[in-house]
């Protein structure tokens, strides 16, 4: 950070003299001087009486003195605490993530996490709902999805490989869909709404819009469903 005319100021006070100072900050006792002058034009009065041997404070310099001194030191310590801020992580994270996710994924890791960085407050919101990830203060959104046209920064942290599924006894009872066409005559189970299906058939990728007899925001509620043969 460039060194402020209220830095120089304090130094030459410290220092006794412009060219002791400009030793200690690396500059010129000429460019010394020539804050200095800038300074005392800007407020509008002297801060120094200067002779050939000394340079003492004017009342009005003491004054200025007594008040830099106070305005550096906070923000010496402004400036330290952001220091302290960037290099030890602090204060609340805020993360949203799907439920059976956060469950699997999410929570076995958060006393491990929270050991190495022990200033860090997990803020942990868990829904299959889709929210407002901006509007609601989330810093770090973990998604099974793919991000669409977006100002959210978004880094991929696996692929995510899908699979249709039934239980035996439902299989038994509705019989095995032969082709994805068959899928809409099944009871078929997803979250959050999904009704439209994108799925890699043999000819490549095709949308099948599907219906089931549940409506539900819980990935974890679907998958009880299916296990039990709906």
């Amino acid at each position: 950070m460039p060194m402020s005319d209220l830095e120089i100021f304090a130094r030459v006070v410290t220092a006794g003299n412009m060219s002791a100072a400009g030793r200690e900050m690396g500059l010129s006792p000429a460019v010394v001087s020539k804050r200095i002058s800038h300074l005392e034009q800007r407020l509008g009065a002297r801060l120094f009486q200067r002779t050939t041997r000394q340079l003492t404070l004017t009342e009005a310099g003491q004054g200025f003195y007594d008040r830099v001194v106070n305005i550096l030191a906070g923000i010496e310590e402004a400036e330290a605490y952001v220091t302290r801020r960037n290099t030890v992580p602090r204060g609340t994270l805020k993360v949203t993530a799907p439920t059976a996710f956060g469950r699997m994924h999410i929570a076995p890791y958060l006393c491990e996490f929270l050991s190495e960085f022990p200033d860090i407050v997990i803020d942990l919101d868990l829904s299959d709902s889709f929210v407002d990830i901006v509007g609601s203060g989330f810093d770090v959104a973990i998604r099974v999805a793919e991000l669409e046209d977006s100002s959210l920064v978004a880094r991929k942290l696996a692929p995510n490989n899908r699979v249709i599924c039934a239980a035996p006894s439902y299989l038994e009872k509705h019989g095995v869909p032969e082709t994805l066409a068959d899928l809409a005559k099944h009871n078929c189970l997803a979250p959050s709404a999904q009704d439209v299906w994108r799925l890699q058939g043999p000819e490549g990728p095709t949308t099948i819009r599907v219906n089931g007899n549940i409506r539900t925001n819980s990935t974890e509620v679907v998958r009880e469903a299916v296990l039990t043969g709906l």
